[in-house]
Order: C-alpha cells, then structure tokens, then sequence
C-alpha cells in the first residue's frame, strides 16, 4: 500500500495495487476499445466486489485485498451490498437481480417487474431494493428477506432533482449550493453518500478536454481524479468504504489500482 498526503487539498490517499491476473484486462483492438476491473463495491465490513467484464465474473475481495470467491455473470450493470453481507447483482439486459451469501454462493434470483425500466443501478436501503434511473427517481424492483420478495407500495419514487448543470450562469448546482465551474463548456455530477460531490467536467470539445474531480460539500476542497493516462475507463468506479472514505479505480500500466481519499 502506498500512502500519500495530498496537503494542498489536505486529503489523505492510500493506493493499494490490484494484478490485472488477479482483477482482469483486456487491451483491445481497433474494433474494440481495452476494458477491466470495474463496478467498485464496497461492504459493510471492508469487503469489496468487482466485476471483471473478460471473464465476465464478479471477484469478492475481504478487507485485506484478498479473493474469497468468483461468481460467474455475465452483463452485469449494477451490484450493492445488503446489511447482511449478501451482494445484489443487477443484469439491466435480463431484466435480472440475483442474490449472493458472502462466499459467492446464489441465493435467490427474480425479474424486474414489468413495470420498472430496465438500465441505472441498484440501490438497497431499509431491504427494499431500487433501480435509480439516470434522473435520480427510484423504482421499487424488490424487497429482500431471506429472498427476493416482489415489491410492495408506489412504484415510482422521483428524484428530488438534487444535483443539475445551469450552463448560461456555469455553475453546477447540488442541493440548492452552487459550484461556479467557469471554464466549463457542460458539466454534470452526482452526490457520492451525503458529503462528496463528483464532478465530470468538458472545458474544450475540440480536441474534448475533460477533468473530474470530487469534492466536500461543506469545504469545498477538491480531489482530481485520473482522465488522461488510463489504460481503460471502468465503469461504477467512485463509491464509499465503510467509514465513510472515497474510493476509486485507477487502470494504469502495472495494473488496477484501488486508491481511498480521506478528508
């Protein structure tokens, strides 16, 4: 593990290097762009999931970065943790949620309801199960128990619009705060927990310039997360830990790097 003190955003960054033998790499060709280790995780407990999109597999990591199980899977678009360390996969093009105990195990597997679209990702909260579509409204797709249960209650949950781009003022507003981005041409964001703000900004669109980067909400200190130089763009790749602590993905050349950013 590699610790750096980031003193001009007073942010603390560990790195901890994850084998491309161990997460997955594909580099591609010129039909088809490089891709790995994707859909960042994380558990109650420090555990971690990750789906690896070459072997379509999800690897289960333990709080030492150690594999504990694989589950085969195949097109997995979302995956979420319940408070009994069971992990939710969500297969957007099956319209499918399977559920797995700690050890990779399947437990139970339903369909959506016809009514929920398919796409967004999977959320658990109070053991109902959501599928948050790009608008931020949840769409009641399940209730766990020792199963998956149909959904009980109203449907459609809307979005409270927290997070939107005003471009004519440049300013990305979260919550009714606003972040001025001057140099930006469009930029989006959205809430990562409730005191971290990702930020995806375009400044030029030809050649397209892009930055990203997270904040505090309340300080506004700012972290820059990698665009150039990465050896694919994973997807799902910002979440929190469970303390609170950001984590990212980072493919660079030796391999998969999980780097967590604390205040």
């Amino acid at each position: 593990m590699l610790l750096l003190i980031c003193a001009a955003q007073a942010m603390t960054v560990e790195e901890t290097l994850l084998p491309y033998s161990v997460v997955g790499f594909e580099p591609g060709g010129v039909d088809a762009p490089p891709r790995g280790g994707e859909l960042l995780t994380a558990g109650s407990r420090g555990q971690l999931a990750l789906y690896n999109p070459v072997s379509a597999e999800v690897i289960l990591l333990d709080g030492d970065h150690l594999v504990t199980a694989t589950i085969d899977a195949v097109g997995v678009g979302s995956m979420a943790w319940d408070e009994h360390d069971r992990l939710l996969l969500y297969a957007p093009h099956r319209r499918e949620l399977s559920l797995h105990g700690p050890d990779g195990v399947q437990l139970d597997v339903a369909e959506l309801p016809d009514i929920v679209p398919p796409g967004g990702r999977v959320v658990i909260a109070a053991a109902e199960v959501f599928i948050v579509d790009v608008f931020g409204s949840r769409h009641r797709a399940a209730r766990l128990d020792d199963g998956l249960l149909p959904p009980e209650g109203r449907t459609l949950v809307p979005g409270a619009g927290r997070v939107r781009w005003e471009s004519e003022q440049r300013l990305l507003t979260v919550d009714g705060v606003h972040w001025p981005l001057p140099d930006a041409i469009k930029a989006s964001g959205r809430l990562v927990g409730e005191d971290w703000l990702l930020i995806d900004q375009v400044l030029t669109e030809s050649p397209i310039v892009a930055t990203r980067a997270v904040a505090l909400r309340e300080t506004g200190e700012r972290h820059s997360l990698p665009v150039d130089g990465r050896r694919y763009v994973p997807r799902g790749d910002v979440v929190l830990d469970e303390v609170g602590r950001l984590l990212y993905l980072d493919p660079r050349i030796d391999g998969l790097y999980l780097v967590r950013v604390s205040p």
